[in-house]
């Protein structure tokens, strides 16, 4: 059993701890994951198979870590992600591109345009805790514009570029929300597939939503979004009304401090609205 070290905030979300590692302890943890994937039968791991096969730079020992993290060193639940994520990366990715690095070069040379709008992006920045802080600008969805499955890799683009942070894979990651415009800009069908990535297929832990001067209608699609995820990760949805400075105040009680947030909400992180630098984005797997 390993043993959990307390980070400064980090229960605000009621998440679990994160075990402290050692060099011990991760190599306890590989061996139980590869034999938790080991123990699954081969019809129910194809796309682990074909991802062993066909790109093994890729899942190596530091991608599994990825999926130990996400599940608390659990290897039975982390074999299990680890599973879904190659089933979904696949169907996402269709075959001819599940097996590239995920980069702009790579599996997302096809989503320029659903990259360039700046739906999901890693700002570099992370709160007092260690948790990487996303920015979501629901206001730039159109899905007029790019073909729906193209905006959720795009999605899986920046929470990778985000999980090159080792913080960001112990300790989680917070995601500042920037509302729609209006109702009818809400992609449905993509937002369940969001959801359902976040909840069962991307090595990710999701801490917090925090939506910001969120529309009226946002009680609306706070209700559709508890149903879309988890029951624990529904309970990790935060509004903040009122005036910039209210707003910033409260953040800040979360361990997000003014220049962690986007100056259109009155903090000092310059944050354009479409990104002119997509080419220096990362992910590497």
């Amino acid at each position: 059993m390993l043993h959990s070290t307390r980070f400064d905030g980090f229960n605000i979300y009621g998440q679990t701890y994160t075990p402290e590692e050692t060099e011990e302890s991760r190599r306890l943890g590989l061996e139980q994951i590869k034999c938790q994937l080991g123990l699954i039968d081969e019809k129910k791991k194809i796309g682990w198979t074909c991802a062993l096969n066909r790109c093994p730079e890729l899942v190596g020992d530091s991608f599994l870590i990825m999926f130990l993290r996400t599940e608390v060193f659990h290897a039975e639940r982390a074999a299990q992600r680890l599973i879904s994520y190659w089933d979904k990366r696949i169907q996402l990715f269709g075959e001819k591109k599940a097996f590239l690095p995920l980069t702009v070069g790579g599996a997302l040379i096809d989503d320029h345009v659903a990259l360039s709008i700046g739906f999901l992006q890693a700002t570099g920045k992370s709160d007092s805790a260690g948790r990487a802080i996303l920015f979501m600008n629901f206001s730039v969805e159109d899905k007029t514009k790019y073909e729906p499955n193209s905006l959720i890799r795009a999605v899986w683009y920046a929470v990778h570029v985000a999980l090159e942070d080792e913080r960001a894979q112990k300790m989680g990651v917070v995601i500042l929300v920037r509302g729609h415009k209006y109702l009818g800009q809400w992609d449905i069908r993509a937002g369940k597939e969001m959801a359902n990535n976040m909840k069962s297929g991307l090595p990710m832990r999701l801490a917090c939503f925090h939506l910001v001067h969120p529309p009226s209608f946002v009680g609306v699609l706070v209700k559709i979004g508890r149903v879309l995820l988890n029951k624990k990760l529904s309970n990790r949805i935060r509004l903040h009304k009122g005036s910039n400075e209210e707003v910033l105040e409260k953040l800040n009680s979360f361990g997000i401090s003014k220049d962690m947030v986007p100056d259109f909400w009155g903090g000092s992180l310059e944050y354009p609205a479409n990104l002119t630098e997509i080419g220096s984005w990362h992910a590497s797997v």
